[in-house]
């Protein structure tokens, strides 16, 4: 089974391997360019420029000030991103000394991501209109942050030769994990246009890389009957299967906004960051794709349903 982008009403439904084919057309983010990079000579200083930025970036959104200079930084972290990303069909290490300090950093970028969100989303009790308009600002800024960067992650994993030990993945899971969890927050309702396009490329960017592993991962994935996220309602209850618990499942045990997808892991065996073996990334592989077929349940890109496709 494998996601599609259809202009119908209905979701079919089949057993099989396929091919997504996404037709979104849609219009380019305007972001403003960001600024030259003062000395980022090397590699290493643009990581440790993007770092302080990134900072920066969710400082503004934690602290609810200097709002005005939210896209001037964002500009930067995201000119930041793209460039550590790299390009190529082999991923390089620009996020530490080894795969296993870069797939750190990239799960602990996810979870301030992640957190940004949970943060701006709170409510509290008597707020004046102008607290509910600044909470309306944060968060369609902290949500374009969000899709945006995320999008450039899984856009990156995608061109690679093999995605599905990247380092890159145990931070997507953590993202796409987190949008099953909160179906009302993945589908987006009533969102500005600008925060509609960089949603529609983000889901175009995981329908792609959801295919890439279905070609380069695990072939037994399919074969298996699923254990997570079959359907969202039974997921939302709880499921009482335990399962692998993975390395960024222990670097983010307790986390409150994961707490929903961590009720049903397995911890009694810990696994550190560089140690992955078949089983492992087989693990990681699987959850990914059930968690993007429980999004297909309730994502709209353009109008369109996401569905899996048996042809």
């Amino acid at each position: 089974k494998v996601l599609a982008v259809k202009e119908s009403s209905g979701r079919p439904t089949g057993k099989g391997r396929g091919k997504v084919e996404a037709k979104l057309t849609t219009k380019a983010a305007s972001v403003d360019p960001s600024p030259r990079m003062e000395g980022a000579s090397s590699m290493q200083e643009t990581y440790k420029y993007f770092c302080t930025r990134f900072v920066r970036l969710n400082g503004i959104l934690f602290t609810r000030t200097s709002l005005e200079t939210f896209t001037e930084v964002f500009a930067v972290v995201s000119t930041g991103l793209r460039k550590l990303l790299s390009s190529g069909q082999d991923e390089e290490l620009n996020f530490g000394t080894d795969a296993a300090e870069n797939g750190l950093v990239i799960v602990r970028i996810v979870c301030i991501i992640v957190f940004t969100i949970y943060n701006s989303n709170k409510e509290s009790e008597g707020q004046t209109y102008a607290e509910i308009v600044q909470r309306a600002v944060l968060l369609q800024n902290a949500f374009a942050a969000a899709f945006e960067l995320m999008g450039y992650i899984i856009e990156r994993c995608a061109e690679l030769r093999d995605p599905s030990s990247s380092y890159l993945l145990p931070g997507i899971l953590v993202f796409v994990e987190w949008l099953a969890c909160y179906p009302d927050l993945a589908k987006g309702n009533d969102v500005d246009e600008n925060q509609a396009t960089l949603r529609s490329k983000f889901w175009n960017h995981c329908i792609s890389l959801l295919n890439r592993l279905l070609l380069v991962g695990p072939t037994s994935i399919l074969d298996e009957e699923e254990t997570c996220f079959n359907n969202m309602s039974r997921y939302e209850e709880g499921e009482t299967e335990n399962r692998l618990a993975l390395p960024e499942d222990f670097e983010l045990r307790g986390f409150v906004p994961l707490l929903p997808a961590q009720t049903i892991l397995d911890f009694s065996r810990k696994h550190s960051f560089g140690n992955d073996g078949d089983k492992e990334i087989k693990a990681r592989v699987k959850r990914i794709l059930a968690a993007g077929k429980a999004l297909a349940n309730v994502v709209r890109v353009d109008q369109k349903v996401i569905y899996f496709d048996s042809k």
